[in-house]
Order: C-alpha cells, then sequence, then structure tokens
C-alpha cells in the first residue's frame, strides 16, 4: 500500500513540476510523510556529505529550491537508493531527456526545466524494482 501512495505521490510532484514548474512545501512534507513509513534510515550518516554536494550543485546550476528539497528529502529517507550508481545512471539518462526535450520544444536552454521528473522517475524505478 505504501508502495502505492509513494508512486503516486511521486506521480503527482512530477505532474505539478511539469504544470507549474514548482513543487509546494505541502506536497513534499506528505511525501515525506509518505516514505517515512517505508524509510531507508541505514544510510543517513552518508546522507550529509551528499546534501552539502546537492547544495553545492544547487548553487552552482541555480537548480530551484523545490528540486533540492525533493532531492533532499529522498537523501534523508531513500538515501541507500539515491546514493546508489545504478540511481545516478538514470537520474543522468532522465536529466539528459529532459534537457533535450526543453531544446527541443522551446528551442532555447534559457528557460526553466522541470527536475522533478528527472528525479523521482529513476527513484520510483528503483524503488518499485522496474
Amino acid at each position: 500500500m505504501a508502495q502505492m501512495l509513494i508512486a503516486i505521490s511521486s506521480i503527482y510532484i512530477s505532474w505539478v513540476d511539469l504544470r507549474e514548474h514548482r513543487i509546494y512545501n505541502r506536497d513534499l512534507i506528505a511525501y515525506a510523510f509518505l516514505l517515512s513509513l517505508d524509510s531507508d534510515l541505514t544510510t543517513i550518516k552518508l546522507s550529509g556529505p551528499l546534501i552539502i554536494l546537492s547544495l553545492l550543485g544547487s548553487l552552482c546550476f541555480q537548480i530551484g529550491g523545490g528540486d533540492f528539497k525533493l532531492i533532499v528529502v529522498l537523501l534523508l529517507l531513500q538515501g541507500g537508493i539515491v546514493a546508489s550508481t545504478q540511481y545516478l545512471f538514470y537520474l543522468l539518462v532522465a536529466l539528459s531527456l529532459s534537457l533535450l526535450l526543453t531544446a527541443l520544444l522551446h528551442r532555447t536552454l534559457h528557460c526553466t526545466v522541470p527536475l522533478a521528473p528527472a528525479i523521482t522517475m529513476p527513484f520510483l524505478l528503483i524503488y518499485l524494482g522496474i
């Protein structure tokens, strides 16, 4: 049951980000609550340095605050999945596709790129074992 709710929440957050280019705090709180029902707290020590690296990357690449908070929620509650090389590979593929689609649709990269789908979909692939 928790897996289905996490999947629905991930898709909802991605859909809102695609439509409005925003990730709302209330959605992240609900998402964090659902993730805490089936959390992986064994890698909490690893989350600290990864959050700092995420913050530096967020500042360097001008990533939005909602995207950063989404990454932090995933790192804190599902750090084992998010820190895996499989997730990073899927994330790189999803980011490349997202940038390519944005470039094709807008004919420029000087616009906002919704990153929630690229962050949550690789997580869901691994979390659900697809």
